[in-house]
């Protein structure tokens, strides 16, 4: 069964074809329980991502860089026994993967995480060219 919840493509700067979020389905996403949301910001010389990762222990997060690919992915253990019934479940739990397409223009190098109260902050440098100057005029 595929248990793999398409969402939408979050392409906040796909006018300049710098920084895209994908979750596209692959062979990988086949067993994704849930995608957790995200945030992204863009400042002066970097991106900040922020991913919403309740219940989940930093031990169980895993952060992978492959060809133009920043891949966030792990599981969060189910919280529910054979003695409980949900009324409403809203906090997800199980395995999760979100993908973002990096382009040229970032520092893969440069990438930096950190992890606290249940959310993941990915620091994504810019490239230098793409940094803005100021330009003084002679």
């Amino acid at each position: 069964m595929n248990r793999f919840r398409y969402f939408p493509t979050l392409v906040p700067f796909r006018p300049t074809n710098q920084w895209t979020a994908v979750n596209h389905p692959t062979a990988a996403t086949t067993e994704v329980d849930f995608v957790p949301s995200a945030d992204i910001v863009e400042e002066e010389k970097h991106f900040t991502v922020w991913v919403a990762l309740p219940g989940v222990k930093k031990s169980d997060v895993n952060l992978a860089l492959e060809k133009d690919e920043l891949i966030i992915s792990g599981t969060t253990a189910q919280r529910v026994t054979d003695k409980q019934t949900w009324i409403r479940k809203g906090v997800p739990a199980g395995h999760f993967r979100k993908v973002f397409q990096l382009s040229d223009g970032i520092d893969h190098e440069g990438i930096q995480a950190e992890f606290e109260d249940g959310l993941l902050k990915v620091t994504v440098p810019k490239a230098p060219q793409l940094q803005k100057r100021s330009i003084t005029i002679n």
